[in-house]
């Protein structure tokens, strides 16, 4: 069962931590989301064709 949204400045934290190095279990720890979650944006984020450059916000 699908949980609720992530809110956009948590997807933007993911995004902008994951440009930055960080593992996805690191991620999910910090911002207090589920790892499944955390791979979800960056996966997204990947298939939309945004670079680690791109991110870097």
């Amino acid at each position: 069962m699908p949980g609720q949204r992530l809110p956009m400045r948590k997807i933007r934290d993911v995004l902008r931590l994951s440009a930055d190095g960080m593992s996805k279990r690191k991620i999910a720890a910090s911002l207090s989301i589920g790892a499944t979650a955390a791979g979800d944006c960056i996966r997204r984020s990947r298939r939309a064709g945004l670079t680690g450059r791109c991110l870097r916000i």
